[in-house]
């Protein structure tokens, strides 16, 4: 008779098969003869067999000559030894991984326990589907028995053939013959991707400890084994098409097309870091439909991971059509948006963006968009980094003409111009609450906005700390026409800031009794209401280089060299870089 280990309380012995009685079943044998008894067993699995004879009872004397009874029934236990079978019984495909990214564990079915000879890998993945638009997530690796010491230097990715270090990553066990590497945050960029395994030097071992033996299907030795697969990650479609299956790993809309919307869907439902490139076009949303967060409809939602990069602030435009304003960024998701255009979007809050995640711009033109309440361009609920980029000509309803936050806010090389706010902070306006806000903002310009309150170019609430450096605020305005009104409606800037040197402010307001009271250092500059400053910039263009709008510096005005490099060194040639320097 066979019994199983009951896995579940790994103490009661189950009968393997049983007559249709229900008693448990077995077979007899003669005297020196045998019998066979066949049952399915599973990996990993324990079993006990039990001997029983019908002989007559044996009678025995002990040592000291008292007499007993004994029978000759005996248990053994047996350690099952299952051979790997050659058919493909496994899982495959769709694997661990979310968006469709993992390598499947296809294969054996009795991959467990311990095997004659040396371990081998039986499968790397496979990522499916290959060619995917996503990255891959989850790989698994299957062995042909039960190993230890995997170790992910074990293992080597490649893209295109160059080393992805994978230094702080670690390998999961998901059996004992069956691990999982997440390369989620290392396999969206476009290319050809290897993961391989290397039998020289593992440590890997069988329960025998019999090291690890790479074979080819011919079971010749070989060196390595690895799984191949390509990401593909340019749109090929301007039209504004859902995806037709999130989470395939493929961004595909009805019809074959890559489009933007499609990309978008599909990266929500991955779990890795995913890119997406967007060449010349304008990309117009024209799927009406708001107050959704799956980007089906209105906006594009990001809930996940993703890197949009565009052909140049002048050539790749998304274009919100006014139906809605053009992306969401939820809490818990990252958007990094480059060398692109933003513009025509319409919302409550946050025309052209709203952000309660991660947002980061770099080369990027937030422009021409309206919000009927709070930030016309962009609206900051969580953590947002603008570099070398213009959030420019928007229009809010109330506060913050370009950007309204509430969080971490850092600009760097940014320009805010020519935005408009009914209320407070034709530019930027801090919402700081109840809680300290802090803003960091280096290299930037801030010329030609206007509000109809407070802060024709930045006013912050008495709790945000503001920090600015290398900076020019200039030509910015106030609606001077407010009836009964006595309180300052400082032009340029109001609330209290922390300077970080070498500004250029052309009208700090009366309310500053000195530069002192106002923050500023010995080396920023500043006028006042009879005495303003000349200006120093141009008009707002878009025609030099990236497409990005910028503030030229007039030649030979007062502002060429006379930021500090030292304090905030040049480390890249755009041109919104240093413009106090004049580059």
């Amino acid at each position: 008779m066979v019994y199983e280990i009951d896995p579940s309380l790994q103490t009661e012995e189950v009968a393997v098969s049983r007559d249709v009685d229900g008693t448990t079943q077995y077979v007899t044998a003669a005297a020196g003869g045998n019998g066979t008894l066949s049952f399915a067993v599973v990996a990993g699995r324990e079993y006990a067999i039990e001997v029983l004879s019908d002989e007559n009872e044996n009678v025995g004397t002990t040592l000291t000559g008292k007499p007993f009874r004994y029978g000759t029934t005996r248990a053994y236990d047996l350690s099952i030894d299952a051979p790997a079978s050659s058919g493909g019984g496994g899982g495959g495909g769709g694997g661990t991984g979310g968006g469709g990214g993992g390598g499947g564990g296809g294969g054996s079915q009795n991959n467990g326990g311990s095997k004659p000879g040396s371990p081998d890998v039986q499968a790397i993945g496979p990522v499916s589907p290959d060619p995917r638009n996503m990255a891959a997530g989850p790989v698994t690796i299957t062995f042909t028995e039960d190993v230890t010491g995997v170790d992910i230097t074990d293992f080597r990715l490649t893209r295109d053939g160059v080393d992805i270090p994978l230094k702080g990553f670690s390998v999961t066990a998901l059996s004992a013959f069956q691990y999982s590497i997440d390369l989620g945050t290392l396999t969206g960029q476009p290319g050809v991707y290897a993961l391989t395994i290397t039998s020289a030097d593992s440590g890997i071992r069988d329960l025998e400890s019999s090291p690890l033996v790479l074979k080819d299907g011919a079971g010749n030795p070989v060196a390595t084994k690895s799984d191949v697969w390509t990401v593909v990650v340019t749109a090929d479609s301007t039209a504004d098409l859902p995806d037709t299956n999130p989470g395939d790993g493929v961004a595909q809309a009805i019809g074959g097309q890559f489009s933007l919307r499609a990309a978008v869907m599909e990266s929500n439902a991955s779990s890795g870091s995913d890119f997406l490139t967007l060449p010349a076009g304008l990309y117009v949303l024209s799927t009406a439909g708001i107050g959704e967060d799956l980007a089906v409809t209105g906006d594009l939602d990001v809930t996940g991971v993703l890197t949009i990069r565009g052909a140049g602030a002048s050539q790749t435009i998304i274009d919100g059509s006014l139906l809605d304003r053009v992306f969401h960024v939820l809490p818990g998701a990252s958007l990094t948006l480059e060398n692109l255009t933003i513009s025509g979007g319409f919302a409550g809050d946050g025309g052209g963006i709203y952000n309660s995640g991660t947002l980061t711009l770099r080369g990027v033109n937030v422009i021409r968009n309206v919000a009927g309440n709070q930030g016309g361009g962009i609206y900051n609920a969580g953590t947002l980094t603008i570099t070398s980029s213009s959030v420019s000509q928007n229009v809010a309803g109330s506060r913050g003409g370009a950007i309204n936050s509430t969080k971490a806010v850092t600009l760097i090389s940014a320009t805010l111009s020519d935005n408009y706010a009914v209320s407070r902070g034709g530019a930027l306006y801090l919402e700081a609450g109840s809680s300290q806000l802090k803003a960091d903002l280096v290299n930037v310009t801030i010329v030609g906005n206007e509000s109809g309150s407070r802060g024709g170019g930045i006013f912050t609430d008495s709790a945000s700390v503001l920090t600015i450096g290398n900076s020019i605020l200039e030509s910015n305005a106030t609606d001077s026409d407010l009836p009964n009104s006595t309180a300052s409606t400082a032009r340029e800037i109001g609330g209290g800031l922390r300077s970080a040197g070498f500004n250029r402010i052309q009208v700090l307001d009366a309310s500053y009794a000195s530069a002192a009271s106002a923050g500023l250092l010995t080396s920023d500059v500043f006028g006042r209401d009879a005495t303003p400053l000349d200006a120093v910039t141009q008009a707002l263009t878009f025609g030099e280089g990236s497409g990005v709008g910028i503030n030229p510096l007039i030649v030979g005005s007062a502002a060429v060299d006379s930021g500090s490099n030292a304090l905030y060194p040049v480390t890249t040639t755009n041109p919104l870089t240093s413009q106090l320097d004049g580059v």
